[in-house]
């Protein structure tokens, strides 16, 4: 960009250029989705995607890579917990229009039954969010949200989609056996489960070092399995790994239920049944 208003970043979120207008020829976008200062410049690819090896600026790119580790540094507020980034970058930030929407929205809220709903008794469940709806205006995930399906797509489709890696052994402080887990498993001996690739781990005990005075960090180990509807589902969850003699009860989920005292990846988890 020039230097004309110097003082004034620009916003770009992103750039169309359509080859040969006159003949209807294709169009090529270009994501951009950052402020650009005076004087800056962008090298943009179409798509914004493209392996490093096929990159044809290789040095735009690693000066890019090192912009962005510095504007995207990240400290951890307390010993053991994620790290998160130290100042949030400009592009990060909600824009003018969409601050102006959160907040016709919260005084939309405002005149609606949410706050009597929770603040004078009635909130006494999650169902009861259902009165702060009008009727038939109830969002749809009220009436799938305690389904397996459903917790097991939040693994992939979720606020933490990486976390999940493909099972090929059961972890040693993770106290679950084969015969807890093959009625879980459709027919199938865990060996062949493991086999055919359809058994998933989510490993979080990193989050056992974790220090959050008063509050006790979870650190569970989560087991998916791919059921022969193509679903990913629970089939274990186990809250702390075992230590030393010490042994943490296991969970074997058949649905989903309304209860609030296990959280695990974001998301209420207990099931039906419990470990024997």
């Amino acid at each position: 960009r020039d230097n004309s208003h110097p003082e004034d970043d620009w916003y770009c979120d992103s750039v169309s250029v359509q080859l040969n207008p006159d003949t209807k020829g294709p169009t090529y976008d270009f994501p951009v989705h950052r402020w650009i200062k005076q004087n800056d410049y962008v090298w943009l690819i179409p798509g914004d995607c493209e392996l490093p090896q096929d990159d044809l600026n290789p040095k735009d790119r690693a000066d890019e890579l090192l912009l962005m580790k510095e504007r995207y540094a990240s400290a951890s507020p307390a010993p053991g917990l994620l790290p998160m980034v130290k100042i949030l970058p400009a592009e990060e930030e909600f824009t003018e229009q969409r601050k102006d929407e959160m907040n016709r929205i919260r005084r939309i809220m405002r005149l609606t039954k949410l706050p009597i709903t929770i603040f004078d008794g009635r909130f006494d469940s999650f169902d009861s969010i259902r009165q702060a709806f009008p009727p038939f205006q109830v969002p749809k995930g009220m009436f799938h949200w305690k389904l397996d399906e459903t917790f097991g797509a939040q693994r992939l489709r979720g606020v933490n989609p990486t976390s999940i890696k493909l099972c090929q052994k059961i972890p040693e402080k993770f106290g679950v056996t084969a015969a807890m887990l093959e009625p879980q498993l459709e027919g199938l001996k865990l060996d062949e489960a493991l086999e055919r690739k359809r058994l998933y781990l989510v490993d979080l005990t990193i989050m056992s070092v974790a220090t959050l005075a008063p509050v006790q960090m979870c650190a569970p180990y989560g087991l998916f399995f791919v059921n022969n509807k193509k679903d990913l589902v629970p089939v274990a969850i186990q809250m702390y790994p075992n230590e030393d003699e010490e042994e943490h009860p296991v969970s074997f989920s058949v649905n989903i239920t309304t209860r609030n005292d296990s959280v695990f990846g974001g998301f209420i988890f207990a099931p039906h049944t419990n470990p024997p």
